[in-house]
């Protein structure tokens, strides 16, 4: 399999930094299997970074821009998710995020990583 992936409407190919267990896209819709215990976190208490999660990056062009996403995860464990990612380096992103919860329902996060990571939730 290819690290470059062109998207349909994004004028740029998109690479792997760190490719996922499987992915493919077909017909507009890009599917990833992070695997197991894959995240993007940097704990805001201890410091300790989780940076393991599968990312496909792209430079954001020139200009202001408009991106639309629809995401669908098969949720299975607590904190399964699917994020949008704007990555600068790995100790300055931001994710938003389609997550399970520990109550075991959907919601949506958002986190901000500037050396540790600072996470809202919110309602399920």
């Amino acid at each position: 399999m290819s690290d470059l992936v062109m998207i349909d409407n994004l004028p740029q190919q998109l690479q792997w930094a760190l490719p996922p267990l499987d992915w493919r896209y077909q017909r507009g819709t890009l599917s990833v299997d992070a695997g197991p215990r894959t995240d993007l976190f940097v704990d805001p208490q201890t410091g300790t970074a989780t940076l393991n999660a599968p990312r496909l990056l792209g430079p954001a062009g020139d200009g202001d821009f408009v991106l639309a996403a629809r995401v669908r995860v098969s949720f299975a464990a607590t904190y399964d998710a699917a994020a949008l990612l704007l990555w600068i380096s790995e100790d300055r992103w931001a994710k938003l995020c389609f997550e399970y919860s520990p109550q075991r329902e959907p919601m949506v996060v958002s986190v901000v990583t500037r050396e540790r990571s600072d996470d809202a939730n919110a309602f399920v």
